[in-house]
C-alpha cells in the first residue's frame, strides 16, 4: 500500500510546476552608441573638408587593453559618425585623412568613453589650423 501511495504521489507531483522542456528566455543585451562630431577651425561647413584637402576621417575606438573595438572611416563632409559598441570602457581618437588615406592632421585624442548599454555618448572634436601638418 505504501508503494502504491508513493507511486501515485510521484505521478501527481511530476505533473505540477514548470515544464522542464522549456528553455529560458534569453535576456537581450543592448549596445550603446558613440557619436562623434567634428569641425575644422570651429566651422561645421562641409566645404572646409575639400578646402583643407580632407577626404575622410578615421575614428579608432580601443579597449583599455589597447585592442581595437571598432574603427570607422567616414566621409569628412558628413561631420558626424555613429558607432555601436557593447557596454564597457573605451578610449577614442580621430584623424583627418586625404584622398590617399594619409593623415593630414595630428591625431586628436577624444578621451575615455563609458557606455552602459542602450545609451549614447556624444563627443565633439575640432581641428584648429595648427592641427594640420605643414601649417604655420
Amino acid at each position: 500500500m505504501m508503494r502504491l501511495l508513493i507511486g501515485v504521489m510521484t505521478t501527481v507531483l511530476s505533473g505540477c510546476g514548470a515544464s522542464s522542456d522549456r528553455s529560458p528566455t534569453p535576456v537581450a543585451s543592448h549596445d550603446g552608441v558613440l557619436t562623434v562630431a567634428w569641425s575644422i577651425d570651429g566651422s561645421t561647413d562641409p566645404t572646409q573638408c575639400s578646402v583643407r584637402g580632407v577626404r575622410t576621417v578615421d575614428i579608432v575606438v580601443e579597449t583599455p587593453a589597447r585592442d581595437v573595438a571598432d574603427e570607422r572611416v567616414a566621409p569628412c563632409e558628413a561631420l558626424v559618425a555613429e558607432m555601436s559598441l557593447p557596454p564597457g570602457a573605451y578610449y577614442a581618437d580621430i584623424t583627418l585623412l586625404d584622398q590617399f588615406e594619409a593623415p593630414v592632421t595630428q591625431t586628436v585624442y577624444l578621451g575615455r568613453v563609458r557606455l552602459y548599454g542602450a545609451d549614447e555618448w556624444f563627443i565633439d572634436a575640432d581641428f584648429p589650423p595648427d592641427a594640420f601638418y605643414g601649417s604655420p
